[in-house]
């Protein structure tokens, strides 16, 4: 812990994005909340993430950092204008008076805001990028910590915070809530397909013997079977149970097979009796379309809510099976029932979350991140099956004690 003999007044955080390294960073408002509960706190990321942080309400302040419009005006060779943009953004940092400036980000084109904002107390990582000239004090990232959000739990640890309870924390606005209620209510059920699903009580139980690679192509009687059945069923949709998906991220290396989604709905169906809502954003719908087709238990949410509106849905379901993509960490943040299929990366595998579990094989090449070295067949994803998926999701709902026990997925 650093000790410092003045007490800021107020405070800025620096993640610019992504949407899963916002959520994971959030933590760190409360932390520091606690830490100095007479300063103003206030976050810089870019315009299309503000939401992520905008109505907790120990957020005094967004400062919208717009790269896209910033990479256009480039693009279009209009300096001037870009000059005056940057100018612009630079007087309303030193406006605010910041005394603190945190970069839990770690690079150059995160750092660089934190000294033009003119902060006598700058603290960043070590980084392999120049961020060293923009800091007043650096500190390392904790070096393979399994724990979620570990490098800013260590950030607010240095900064003299209380890191026993750092729980990510979004929230959400009453209007968004409303919305989204009132929506699911029209999704659920299905229009043109299931008209009632039958209401899930009690344990759910899979038998091992009856999940296994080779019956699941076996298995379209069955599961139109159960969509028939589902469709006489009396109770009422705006009450009806729902799983997430969240089968798109941003590298190919880190998505989980298609056909194997498609597999997974037939036997959720099957074995739970739920429906299943695919989440993503508008450039997803093409392939969540794909996913869903002539599946009468599912249906897409791609492109129809927003960000926010997005993980109020994932709030409301009664579990979420997702890749290395923001909306899964946000199932974690709202404590939903979750199974995280990671291969190419890893960026935990310890959630502190009940009835959360880790499918991560742990391959020797992984993790690639960015670099794979597989030729395009991306094992440590296609090589996690479905029925090993489906055993966690029995395993998450029916435990109430499981405390992230990360399991084999072969």
């Amino acid at each position: 812990m650093a000790i410092h003999s003045t007490i800021p007044k107020r405070i800025l955080i620096i993640r610019t994005s992504a949407i899963g390294d916002v959520i994971m960073a959030s933590p760190m408002v409360a932390a520091l909340a606690d830490r100095y509960p007479n300063a103003e706190l206030f976050w810089l990321l870019e315009p299309h993430l503000e939401a992520l942080v905008s109505s907790n309400p120990n957020i005094h302040g967004v400062v919208a950092f717009p790269k896209a419009e910033w990479k256009r005006l480039f693009k279009e060779r209009r300096y001037r204008d870009l000059f005056y943009a940057i100018k612009s953004m630079r007087d309303k940092l030193r406006d605010l008076k910041i005394d603190l400036a945190i970069d839990v980000q770690g690079l150059a084109k995160s750092g660089i805001w934190a000294w033009l904002s003119n902060a006598k107390r700058r603290v960043g990582f070590i980084s392999k990028e120049p961020t060293k000239i923009f800091m007043t004090e650096r500190i390392n990232k904790p070096k393979n910590d399994p724990e979620i959000s570990s490098e800013y739990k260590a950030m607010a640890k240095y900064l003299g915070c209380n890191t026993e309870s750092f729980y990510m924390d979004i929230h959400i606005s009453s209007s968004d809530k409303t919305y989204v209620a009132t929506k699911l209510q029209e999704w659920l059920p299905f229009p043109g397909g299931i008209d009632q699903f039958a209401k899930v009580s009690g344990q759910i139980q899979i038998n091992e013997d009856k999940i296994n690679q080779d019956k699941i192509n076996q298995d379209t009687h069955r599961y139109n079977s159960r969509v028939k059945q589902a469709a006489k069923a009396e109770n009422s949709g705006a009450n009806l149970p729902y799983l997430v998906i969240c089968p798109f991220t941003t590298r190919p290396q880190k998505h989980w097979v298609n056909s194997y989604w498609r597999d997974l709905i037939k036997q959720i169906s099957i074995h739970f009796g739920l429906p299943v809502l695919v989440i993503g954003g508008p450039d997803d719908h093409s392939n969540a379309t794909k996913i869903v087709a002539e599946l009468a238990n599912a249906k897409s949410l791609c492109g129809e809510l927003s960000l926010i509106q997005n993980i109020e849905a994932i709030s409301k379901a009664k579990a979420l099976i997702g890749v290395d993509t923001g909306m899964t960490h946000a199932g974690i943040a709202k404590s939903v029932p979750t199974v995280a299929l990671f291969g190419s990366t890893r960026p935990y595998l310890v959630t502190r979350v009940e009835q959360t579990e880790v499918l991560y094989l742990n391959k020797s090449c992984a993790p690639c991140k960015r670099n794979p070295s597989c030729n395009g067949t991306f094992d440590c994803m296609a090589d996690i099956s479905v029925p090993s998926v489906m055993m966690t999701l029995s395993r998450i709902l029916n435990s109430s004690s499981n405390t992230n026990n990360v399991r084999s997925a072969s």
